[in-house]
């Protein structure tokens, strides 16, 4: 965890795949704030993927990325009992 408040929090992280030579760098931003009587969690990131893994084209990894992303709110909203995800998503930068 880089930095956290009360209603904050960065979180980066790092991996590495030795066996096919990849690598992959992301910092996440969770930001809670009240809504209408509930909450909304708002969650934005960046991360980079460089090694062979990347020259599989920045489509399947963005498509992988959202799926990831998909089942991560679809599982805090059961957990959380809220009445489910509102996917916003945002232009990956060029």
């Amino acid at each position: 965890m880089v930095e956290r408040d009360a209603r904050r929090m960065r979180v980066s992280a790092a991996g590495e795949d030795r066996q096919v030579a990849s690598r992959i760098t992301a910092t996440i931003e969770i930001v809670v704030e009240p809504d209408d009587g509930g909450t909304s969690l708002g969650v934005t990131g960046r991360f980079e993927v460089t090694g062979r893994v990347a020259t599989v084209g920045a489509g399947a990894i963005r498509k992988k990325g959202d799926r990831i992303l998909q089942e991560f709110f679809d599982n805090a909203g059961t957990e959380l009992g809220g009445r489910g995800p509102a996917i916003e998503p945002v232009e990956s930068p060029s």
